[in-house]
């Protein structure tokens, strides 16, 4: 059942997560990778002890990004971000995995140490309001690898 869960969690949200293509631009400072710390999806808490167990990153790099779980490479694409907007919004592109060529819109905000994204499923047209989470959407909230 976890394991099920975690594939699903992988392929709708932390797919999600995402950079800037230059690593710092509009001073979000992303590049590197990010540990998953907790999840909302569809209204609903996954628990945190499951980030225990299963250790689930994101790298940021040059403008690609690449989710694992457990070191297993689950997906990777590319990203476009516009920090002019408040909150910043995010496109991802996903290049590989099952939502392959399926673009996903989000928003993002980093706090120091801690990133918050949200998006909507992979295909969708409509962008998350806020951070808030809500039916088809996904919170995914990070912390900088060290």
């Amino acid at each position: 059942m976890q394991k099920k869960l975690f594939g699903s969690i992988v392929f709708l949200s932390l797919c999600a997560v995402v950079a800037t293509a230059q690593g710092d631009k509009g001073g979000l400072k992303v590049a590197g990778t990010w540990n998953v710390t907790g999840v909302i999806d569809g209204g609903k808490k996954v628990p945190d002890e499951i980030f225990t167990k299963v250790k689930i990153a994101i790298t940021f790099k040059d403008g690609k990004y690449s989710a694992s779980t457990d070191g297993k490479e689950e997906e990777a694409g590319t990203y476009t971000i516009n920090a002019k907007t408040k909150p910043a919004q995010i496109d991802l592109l996903p290049t590989t995995g099952k939502d392959k060529g399926k673009a996903q819109l989000g928003l993002i905000k980093i706090d120091g140490e801690v990133m918050t994204f949200a998006a909507t499923k992979n295909g969708d047209k409509d962008r998350p309001k806020n951070f808030e989470g809500g039916d088809n959407i996904t919170v995914i909230v990070l912390k900088r690898g060290k």
